[in-house]
């Protein structure tokens, strides 16, 4: 696919929330949900039904400052080399947010999706990160930006490969655990699972740049 009708598909998913506000706007009440928590459970409510704006409004602004701001002040000279794969991950961000808006909008006038839809949409959204993750080349704004991936393209490449893997697995098993366990022991997993994915690439980073120095001074 070319990175023009990318570009169409993401401005797409950014334009459909827009469109069902100005099919919808009449029915949608003043007070309605603008924030859940990890059980999914709505623990912050709107005073204005312009609160709904929020979401469609973050993600263009999110989607065309990475797409058309960011590029400009990459200081790498290889970032365009993963121009494809960024466009991807923004779509994967843009499909994200016009879901979650989704969600608040049949949260507000219907009530048909379940409560716990908020939190499998992050965890698939973190799958989906981590599925791109392997692709993206050093930049000093994009990815696991440790000072030993800064400071070797090496260290860099292996550290995302193994850490996308990690992202994609984890948070699909994620998905399988909020299904199957207590909201009290979903909780305690969800903590190993957060220093599971962040501090594990943190470590494996600095082991594979002591390696590699190692290397080089032998």
């Amino acid at each position: 696919m070319k990175n023009n009708q990318l570009n169409i598909i993401i401005g797409l998913i950014l334009l459909v929330p827009f469109i069902l506000l100005v099919i919808f706007w009449g029915d949608i009440p003043t007070k309605f949900p603008v924030h859940w928590n990890i059980n999914g459970e709505a623990d912050r409510f709107s005073e204005s039904k312009w609160a709904i704006l929020w979401l469609p409004i973050i993600n263009v602004v999110v989607a065309v400052g990475t797409l058309f701001v960011l590029p400009r002040l990459a200081a790498k000279p290889n970032f365009p080399l993963f121009t494809k794969s960024l466009q991807k991950l923004v779509a994967l961000i843009a499909t994200f947010f016009s879901a979650l808006f989704l969600f608040q909008l049949d949260a507000s006038l219907w009530q048909n999706l379940p409560s716990n839809t908020v939190v499998y949409l992050v965890f698939l959204l973190l799958a989906g990160i981590g599925n791109y993750l392997s692709k993206v080349r050093p930049n000093y704004f994009i990815g696991i930006r440790t000072p030993w991936t800064l400071e070797s393209e090496q260290v860099w490449v292996k550290t995302h490969r193994l850490t996308g893997f990690l992202w994609v697995i984890a948070s699909l098993a994620m998905i399988v655990v909020r299904l199957t366990v207590s909201n009290a022991l979903f909780w305690k997993i969800m903590m190993v699972y957060i220093a599971f994915i962040v501090l594990l690439p943190f470590l494996y980073s600095y082991q594979l740049f002591r390696k590699e120095q190692a290397t080089i001074h032998q």
